[in-house]
């Protein structure tokens, strides 16, 4: 039942999206690239977000996220767990904000879990799984993610180079020459 709910969902407000179905209150441009899940109206996106496509925004609580953001192809922003220590599991349902902060890098395939908090210039390497909340200028990957190393915060808090994503350059580069560490016994 809840499937059948989710892709009646999914279908009227991509059909509104594409101007098919027309009503007073108009979705926003910003869901481009976007499954939008749970109430949308608990969805708060910032300027000059970006979305690589098929992100899903399920939003039972509230989901933020901050201006100038890159959220990878395929990523997954889910604010509902249960508690494993009840039986049955779903007997109780359980809904968490989630907040992500202004110039995050979201790589392709992560997973945001209920209640996280991402901070501000944090990178989220792709794959990972975020369980925890990342500090400001952290980098984290893994499943479940850990912090890696931090940016260097005399990057990232200079003035932008620029303001918005068409003026950006694209560098098209060659394969990699590093090869994959072998694991420590």
């Amino acid at each position: 039942m809840e499937i059948i709910k989710f892709f009646k969902k999914f279908l009227y407000v991509n059909l509104k999206l594409f101007g098919i179905i027309k009503d007073s209150k108009k979705v926003s441009s910003k869901f481009i690239g976007v499954w939008p899940a749970g109430n949308i109206e608990n969805i708060k996106i910032g300027e000059q977000v970006s979305f690589a496509g098929n992100v899903l925004l399920h939003a039972d609580a509230a989901i933020e996220i901050g201006d100038n953001t890159m959220i990878g192809f395929q990523t997954i922003f889910y604010t509902s767990t249960h508690d494993y220590n009840d039986h049955p599991m779903w007997y109780k349902k359980i809904n968490r904000p989630i907040k992500v902060g202004k110039h995050v890098w979201i790589g392709t395939c992560c997973i945001i879990l209920p209640g996280v908090i991402i901070e501000d210039y944090s990178v989220i390497a792709a794959g990972s799984v975020v369980t925890a909340n990342v500090p400001s200028g952290a980098i984290v990957a893994g499943n479940p993610a850990r912090i890696i190393k931090y940016r260097d915060i005399d990057i990232y808090s200079k003035s932008a180079k620029i303001k918005e994503w068409k003026d950006g350059i694209v560098i098209n580069e060659g394969h990699l020459s590093k090869k994959c560490k072998i694991k420590e016994p």
